[in-house]
């Protein structure tokens, strides 16, 4: 976990105030030649299969390496939308 997660875990913080902010940073598709890394893990996944469908959609032709990892075998989600992606794919499409 993060410092977060170490912070949330790490005491009791019943009645605790949070304040939320959105994300820092960018994220979205750059127009490219080159080969996509993407890397996800648990729900991070939503956000790129969300891209990778809009890709396979508009019919853009790229390669694709997707590194998708959890705790254990069994957290692992949608691979049979993963799989569904893979065989549409206009390139290569490697889930790692």
């Amino acid at each position: 976990g993060g410092i977060f997660s170490g912070w949330l875990f790490g005491g009791d913080r019943t009645r605790a105030t949070l304040t939320l902010r959105a994300p820092y940073g960018q994220f979205g598709l750059h127009e490219s030649n080159a080969t996509m890394v993407c890397v996800a893990g648990g729900t991070g996944l939503a956000p790129i299969k969300c891209v990778l469908q809009s890709m396979t959609q508009a019919q853009r032709e790229r390669d694709v390496l997707l590194f998708f990892g959890a705790r254990q075998q069994r957290d692992l989600y949608c691979l049979d939308e993963i799989e569904a992606l893979q065989l549409d794919w206009g390139g290569r499409f490697e889930l790692i």
